[in-house]
């Protein structure tokens, strides 16, 4: 398993709960402009978070920081860290 270490963090809106395993992060501006029915356009930019801590709110703007890991399509941001922005 390739990762990509960075000490930035990435802010976004919940889009999707997977509890127990983590989320779907959707750009804020994104949802601003169709809300959660830009998750079925293509052109969406989608994060997939890998979380086990405490499941955040649906809609909700948060703030994660991690470890972005090679996936099977793309991409993982594995979160160590989930807070308000």
């Amino acid at each position: 398993m390739r990762h990509l270490f960075c000490d930035r963090s990435i802010v976004g809106v919940v889009a999707s709960l997977n509890k127990g395993k983590g989320f779907l992060l959707i750009d804020s501006v994104e949802y601003k402009a169709c809300g959660l029915s830009c998750l079925t356009e293509a052109g969406t930019k989608k994060v997939p978070i890998r979380w086990t801590g405490a499941t955040p709110k649906m809609e909700q703007v948060v703030r994660i920081g991690g470890t972005l890991t090679k996936a099977a399509k793309g991409f993982t941001l594995v979160a160590d860290k989930v807070d308000k922005p």
